[in-house]
């Protein structure tokens, strides 16, 4: 398979996961058209995931299965050397920024996790640049909840005459948010404030260096332990919109349709209120099982977003507090007055954590 097929293979695959299982087929058959060969591949690739029949996504594909369906072998062995100094130990997954991989620090004898980057543009000087700045900017953000950045590297001896771009960042053990809550079902709100508290701190800090998610999604959240041990880290800080607009320049709006807030389909600029509407739509889902929206196509999801309120939270969790019902509402409110920092929504749900339905 040709790689430019293979991307577009994998953009329409993972828009898919971002869907819940009962729309996937009608997203990949709209998403292909005529090209009756590339519904298939991707409904293939479908097939090899793991879905247990929750509503919500499926736990992230990983990479060596996903290449496997696609007829690819893995892009980088094991043992690979990459600029001299990172060894690839194993393929952890692939995401939409590229394939994510353990590798080690052969200088300082560290695991850590490393993320190639795809797009041809990223090859040239201008392009490469202002990714740096905006690594740069998410390296500000030092907090136990939000995924430590390392650098940035270029590989040159690719085999194919083009520089391979990756990204070197903090390797955390556990699963993602999704794999966690199709896994535990809805939680009750005892259980759900805890990872509440620590997605809201991540956030928070990141808002205060000026670094905004645009992306914020159960994919990029990472839980490791449990009960009182319990950590939830943020993972992809600030990269997600500087991405898209290099690897394809024609196209200027980012995210997982899912999670978008209604701004960033009219290409407007994020603020915390953008990361705070996803925040809404990821507590929904804690509490309910299900996203506030679906929809066939992400410009019908656009309009659902935009005309209409979601239903109540209460209909799906009849135990909800109110006051959990009012903030999340108040998160998905199309307006971007919406709550301007996570610490607000968290507040809001604090007050009422002990408060009960009659």
């Amino acid at each position: 398979m040709e790689r430019e097929r293979w991307l577009r293979v994998r953009e329409i695959f993972e828009g898919a996961l971002a869907r819940q299982a009962a729309e996937r087929k009608a997203y990949v058959a709209a998403e292909a058209g005529s090209d009756q060969g590339l519904r298939d591949e991707v409904l293939r690739m479908l097939d090899h995931t793991s879905d247990s029949g929750s509503s919500l996504a499926g736990p992230a594909v990983p990479l060596s299965g996903l290449l496997v369906a696609a007829g690819l072998a893995e892009s980088l062995a094991p043992g690979t050397v990459l600029s001299g100094r990172y060894r690839i130990v194993r393929a952890i997954g692939a995401g939409g920024m590229g394939e994510v991989y353990e590798a080690q620090d052969l200088d300082l004898g560290a695991t850590i996790a490393l993320k190639t980057l795809t797009g041809a543009s990223l090859a040239s000087r201008n392009g490469l640049e202002r990714f740096k700045r905006e690594v740069r900017m998410a390296r500000t953000v030092t907090h136990p909840n939000v995924c430590r950045l390392f650098d940035l590297e270029r590989h040159h001896e690719t085999g194919t005459g083009k520089p391979l771009v990756f990204l070197t960042m903090e390797l955390i053990a556990g699963e993602t948010l999704s794999a966690y809550l199709e896994r535990r079902g809805p939680l009750p709100v005892e259980e759900a404030l805890p990872i509440v508290r620590q997605l809201c701190a991540g956030l928070d800090a990141a808002h205060a260096c000026e670094v905004i998610h645009r992306d914020l999604k159960p994919a990029n959240i990472m839980v490791s332990g449990d009960g009182a041990g319990l950590r939830l880290v943020i993972t992809d800080f600030g990269l997600a919109r500087p991405l898209a607009e290099i690897t394809e320049e024609s196209v200027t709006v980012a995210g997982t349709p899912a999670y978008m807030a209604p701004e960033q389909y009219e290409d407007q600029p994020a603020t915390p209120a953008t990361d705070n509407y996803a925040l809404g739509v990821l507590l929904y889902e804690m509490v309910t099982g299900r996203r506030p929206f679906a929809a066939a196509s992400a410009v019908a999801l656009a309009l659902q977003k935009v005309r209409h309120a979601p239903p109540s939270p209460v209909e799906f969790a009849p135990s909800l507090p109110a006051a959990w019902e009012t903030a999340i509402l108040r998160c998905l409110d199309p307006d971007p007055r919406r709550y301007q920092r996570a610490g607000e929504v968290l507040a809001a749900l604090e007050r009422g954590a002990r408060g009960r339905r009659r």
